[in-house]
């Protein structure tokens, strides 16, 4: 008897395991970039601005915003992967972190404010940007030609690089 119960609590405790596992390797496969899609200002945490949609940008995925609208953050829309703004050559995006709201980066690669195009971050009183362990780009010279204006206005708030912020990138080879 007691051995039936212990052989129980093992197969249990395996299948346990077994789905955590799968858990976690599904999330990792998940990761995406995903693109915003609204040209006017619109809400980041409403996953129907998004492409694919459904969510917002959660801790895997690449934020992108590239065709020349606004996502405003004005909660705390928790952690994500990086975002780039106007990442192809020639567009625009802009973000907008307003009075309450808090975006924080986990990768170890680099977040731009106009990569290849116009990108225009905006940080007000109350808000909080955290970017790290990356580093911070804010425009982008190189990459074949390709130049990037970026802008930050922090007109208050609070914003942490965990590595190093870079103004006007010089790309090898240029």
């Amino acid at each position: 008897m007691v051995q039936t119960i212990l052989s129980t609590r093992i197969h249990v405790l395996t299948a346990l395991v077994a789905g955590a596992i799968l858990a976690v390797c599904a999330t990792a496969t998940n990761a995406a970039t995903l693109n915003w899609n609204v040209a006017g200002p619109a809400d980041w945490a409403s996953g129907g601005n998004w492409n694919p949609p459904g969510f917002p940008p959660g801790t895997v995925d690449v934020a992108d915003i590239s065709n020349g609208g606004t996502a405003y953050i004005d909660s705390n829309v928790g952690t994500i992967q990086r975002f780039e703004m106007a990442a192809p050559v020639g567009t625009s995006g802009f973000l907008e972190i307003r009075s309450g709201g808090s975006l924080t980066t986990n990768n170890s690669g680099n977040t731009y404010v106009g990569s290849r195009g116009v990108g225009v971050l905006t940080i007000e009183p109350g808000a909080t940007l955290n970017v790290g362990p990356g580093a911070f780009y804010v425009g982008r010279r190189g990459d074949g030609g390709a130049h990037g204006d970026g802008t930050v206005i922090q007109n208050g708030g609070s914003v942490t690089v965990g590595r190093n912020i870079d103004l006007a990138q010089n790309d090898a080879n240029t």
